[in-house]
């Protein structure tokens, strides 16, 4: 492209830029600024008949092969894809064509070899020879004179570069002021809007400052220099605003904005910005900054309590919440329900998802009084509302298939947090008919003898618990107590007995708190077993085989067998059908029988089978009831397994599909036992006698020593090295769940407060008022939010403070107050006449009146749309006690309407006083007034003008026609009447016939 038609190309692409022909300044600091620089110098002079401007900046500066493929090409850019850029279009710099010059001197040095060209007034690129000069960018440019004088160019200059430069920001990370000298001067300003309060402010890379003027105003920057100039803030937005500003009624003060964004997108023409997120932030932080400004004017002049500020914080909360738009606002509902949802349906949905045990099972407990048979732990009647839920069972029934309602956990910590089972009861009597019992009606019981512990492993226990009278103490199985460290509600204590399998037992008061330390111990051997019940008799001849064999085999290996041999007879099944069978076992049944024929049962019907061949195999063998304890708490509900005796107490479980390991010779306290997962279907799953165990108890398929040998996992007793942590420290999922809410909250807390400290911290009120000058100014405040409220649409605060005086009160109403009122009709003003009259009797009466005579509201008074000013009504000099006594033409007709329309009927009051027209409806039902006022709280004020009086002296001649006249002017003018003015004129004309008649 030529010369001149590039120019000519250039010239036409400037005309968005506008007319101004000193718009180039705009351009070429923005370049400046991109380019990094920390200074920008301008010289102005006049040498004979030209003109002389030159700009220089320290930027990063161009070379040559820049310069040719960006700066001498239109709308090619570099800076496309440079993030904090503000020119992006490769055009701005050819707006020094605007100024006219003869001929453009550029020079550039970016650090490795200085280039400098002359562009003359045909746009022919001329080299020259580069002078040396530091790092950065200087464009010269010459024209013929167009001043009068040097002084004139050098004033219009600053000027110019005041509008465009006043504000301009370095492309740092801070967004610094970038100084621009001229004449030795910088020309930076701070950010600031004069008037009789202002406040700036500085969040982030959003700056700026408010204050009040008489018209209101914003002006919009962008990394300091100027895009836009409007009225409202809300114009700031493709959604624009709800409220026109009409200048012919703009009273009072409005607010005023300068406004700075160091992120904000620039279009190509320089006179709007992208409204994104970076627009929306701004918009949001000057919105603050102007109800932080109003607040602070507002407590200073008049201020509230905590509680009102609370109050109007509130409100100000959900008329924000009902502003966001749908997109935002339901995922917030939806995401409110979902977490209520897992709060109050948390367990079930846990269940249903898998993610924590269903509830374990329930063994029946019950208990009668201190003397009644049944009762071995002498406990009080259970509380069938929470207490029978969290008291440890007293009673077992039998082995039994018995569905009633899961019970709670009882509340019971301890560490370290290891699998245990946690002992209640112990079965070890055998009925034919129930199986295996725990219901003796004349306990022996023995004087506590404490054991030896094994090892140094210490259990720690808290437990609270709601029994009263003797207890057993739920002890794990293989462990016991720990001498001299029982305490119950934190004094020392003792066990007063122990149950004939060796429990401690500690009698209660009532509810308390108990803690002890347990370990594992070695208890002495039992006495050989005396078979109850041959039960392998029962059995085929090929599992009697096995049984045979195995009796000569080592503990673990006749458990195991055992176990296996239950597992083949007998499927786990708590259902509904399973227990409604198990109704049928009577007294008189054979349980063994009846085991064996149904062929299914839950745990402790399995686990009372396996119980009776382990006896037969000479294997000390009881059933042990109580809780299963995870991660230091016990899980909801009971559960019953096989607890036999091989060098110590050990756990084996017939409906866990457990494999016995061998207990190694000298391993101190090493209770073990295998796990096969998942074996036999529902077999594989614990259960209770009323339901099925957690889930958790199944052991986790464990690592292989050895072809079919399972290694051996340890079940009752913590594993060596295991260091012990504090009962307290022992959380379950629904403990960490919470935690890690009040946590994410906290967090959440603690960014809103230092948000808040940092906007405080980068907000400084630059002015205020005090006395009348404060009261005058918030009176021109609210006087012009009420007549332009879209100005004041993100003051909030000046809406909501008590501002309107009223007669005869300390108190005061808001802005927000007086409008609700105004549109019920149940506003008034009055009092700026004489301070009395109507207004001071309504005043007097109760009625908020707006004192109209206040010189700092009492403008505003007269401005409110609804407003009922007493003051004029006062003025109508309305005739209310002629109008009582019923004398004259206007009462006639008052009574003749009375009578035609009822309790609905207004009546007419000569008002000397009004002047403008003929008829004027007045309504002061919602003011209270004095008691000779009461049946005149509406009426129809009626001028007495000379129609009026003609009328009047027709009636006095005898002609009733004048009251129908004057009915008919009352029912088609006032809207009291004009609904039914038909029916009203014929009723009323009826009535005057019938008294003609009569």
């Amino acid at each position: 492209m030529k010369g001149g038609d590039f120019k000519r190309w250039a010239l036409r692409g400037c005309r968005i830029y506008g007319e101004d022909q000193w718009f180039f300044l705009r351009e070429l600091a923005q370049n400046a600024r991109d380019a990094g620089a920390r200074n920008v110098r301008v010289a102005a002079r006049r040498e004979a008949d030209e003109e002389i401007l030159t700009f220089a900046d320290d930027g990063s500066g161009m070379d040559s092969r820049h310069a040719e493929q960006f700066l001498f090409r239109l709308y090619a850019s570099s800076k496309e894809d440079e993030r904090g850029s503000a020119g992006q279009f490769g055009i701005g710099f050819w707006a020094v064509l605007r100024f006219g010059p003869e001929t453009v001197h550029i020079a550039s040095n970016s650090g490795r070899s200085p280039w400098a060209v002359r562009i003359d007034r045909d746009f022919e690129l001329h080299q020259e020879v580069a002078v040396a000069q530091s790092k950065g960018t200087t464009v010269t440019l010459r024209r013929p004179a167009r001043f009068d004088s040097a002084t004139e160019y050098l004033d219009a200059v600053g000027a110019a570069l005041s509008r465009f430069c006043r504000y301009l920001r370095r492309n740092d990370r801070e967004a610094t002021p970038l100084p621009v000298w001229f004449q030795e001067r910088n020309l930076i300003e701070d950010i600031a809007v004069p008037g009789p309060i202002s406040l700036s402010f500085r969040e982030g890379r959003v700056e700026g400052a408010v204050g009040l003027g008489k018209r209101p105003s914003v002006e919009l920057y962008a990394r300091g220099l100027p895009v836009w100039k409007g009225l409202l803030l809300d114009e700031l937005s493709y959604r624009g605003t709800e409220h026109a500003w009409r200048s012919e009624i703009a009273q009072g003060l409005a607010p005023r904005f300068v406004l700075n964004g160091n992120r904000l997108n620039v279009v190509m023409s320089r006179n709007a910005v992208v409204d994104d997120g970076a627009l929306a932030a701004l918009r949001r932080q000057a919105g603050r900054s102007l109800q932080q400004l109003v607040k602070h004017q507002l407590q200073k002049t008049l201020p509230v309590g905590p509680l009102r500020r609370l109050r109007e914080w509130l409100r100000t909360l959900v008329v924000r919440l009902g502003r966001l738009p749908v997109v935002t606002l339901l995922p917030l509902m939806l995401a409110s329900v979902v977490a209520v949802g897992v709060w109050y349906f948390g367990a079930e949905l846990r269940d249903y998802l898998g993610f924590a045990p269903p509830p374990a099972v329930t063994i029946e407990t019950e208990s009668g009084g201190p003397d009644q048979p049944g009762n071995e732990s002498g406990m009080e009647p259970e509380t069938p509302a929470d207490g029978a839920s969290r008291r440890l069972p007293s009673v077992y029934r039998g082995s039994l298939v018995d569905r009633l309602p899961s019970s709670q956990a009882i509340d019971l910590q301890y560490s370290p947090g290891d699998s245990l089972h946690f002992k209640f009861l112990t079965a070890t009597d055998f009925d034919h008919s129930r199986g295996f019992v725990a219901l003796s009606q004349t306990p022996d019981y023995l004087r506590f003898d404490a054991l030896r512990c094994v090892g140094f492993q210490r259990l720690k226990v808290v437990a609270q618990l709601e029994d009263k009278g003797l207890v057993t103490l739920p002890i794990p199985t293989g462990y016991a107590l720990v001498q001299d460290t029982l305490t119950i509600d934190q004094r020392a204590s003792i066990p007063e007995a122990q149950t004939p399998s060796g429990e401690p037992m500690v009698r209660l008061a009532g509810p308390c708190r108990i803690t002890y330390e347990a370990c594992p111990t070695r208890a002495p051997p039992p006495p050989a077993p005396d078979p109850t019940v041959r039960a392998s008799r029962r059995l085929s001849g090929d599992f009697r085989s096995r049984l045979l064999k195995a009796s000569n085999e080592p503990v673990h290996k006749r458990v195991t067998t055992v176990l296996d041999v239950v597992r083949s007879h007998i499927s786990y099944d708590d259902s509904v059908a399973a227990a409604e069978l198990y109704t049928t076992l009577g007294e008189e049944s054979d349980w063994l029988e009846f085991v064996l024929e149904a062929g299914r049962g839950d745990c402790d019907v399995m686990n009372a089978l396996a119980i009776l061949l382990l006896q037969e195999l000479g294997v000390p063998a009881r059933l042990g009831i109580g809780g299963v304890g995870r991660r230091g708490r016990l899980l909801p509900g009971l559960h019953a397994w096989v607890e036999y005796y091989d060098q110590q107490w050990l756990v084996a479980d017939a409906s866990e599909g457990q494999t016995v390991v061998p207990v190694e010779s000298g391993a101190a306290g090493e209770m073990t036992s295998g796990a096969r997962p998942g074996v036999d279907g529902p077999a594989g799953e614990a259960g209770g006698a009323v339901g099925r165990a957690p889930r958790e108890i199944r052991g986790s398929e464990p690592p292989a020593v050895g072809p079919g040998v399972v290694a051996p996992i340890a079940v009752g007793v913590p594993q060596p090295g295991a260091e012990p942590k504090l009962v307290d420290e022992q959380m379950d999922f629904d403990s960490k769940l919470w935690l890690a809410g009040a946590l994410l909250l906290l967090a959440l807390s603690l960014h809103v407060v230092v948000r808040r400290r940092r906007a405080g911290h980068g907000s400084r009120v630059a002015a205020t008022l005090e006395g009348d000058r404060a009261e005058e100014l918030l009176g021109d405040m609210a006087l012009s939010a009420a007549l332009q409220p879209g100005a004041w649409a993100h003051a909030d605060a000046l809406w909501g403070h008590p501002l309107l005086p009223l007669i005869g009160r300390a108190s005061r109403l808001s802005l927000r107050q007086a409008e609700r009122r105004a549109a019920r009709g149940h506003l008034f003003s009055g009092g700026g006449l004489d301070g009395g009259g109507l207004a001071g009797l309504a005043a007097a009466a109760g009625t908020p009146v707006l004192d109209a005579g206040n010189r700092f509201f009492g403008r505003l008074a007269g401005q409110l749309a609804g407003i009922v000013d007493l003051d004029r009504v006062d003025m109508l000099k309305p005739q209310v006690e002629l109008a009582r006594d019923g004398n004259g033409f206007v009462a006639a007709a008052s009574a003749i309407l009375r009578n035609a329309v009822g309790a609905r009927a207004v009546p007419l009051v000569v008002c000397p006083g009004l002047s403008e027209r003929g008829f004027l409806d007045v309504d002061l039902r919602s003011a209270r007034l004095p008691s000779h006022w009461r049946a005149f709280r509406r009426f129809v004020a009626v001028r007495p003008d000379g129609q009026l009086q003609e009328l009047s002296e027709r009636h006095s001649a005898g002609d009733a026609s004048a009251v129908l006249a004057l009915i008919d002017r009352v029912t088609r003018r006032s809207r009291y009447y004009r609904k039914d003015g038909a029916e009203v004129r014929n009723q009323s004309a009826r009535l005057l016939l019938r008294e003609e008649g009569s």
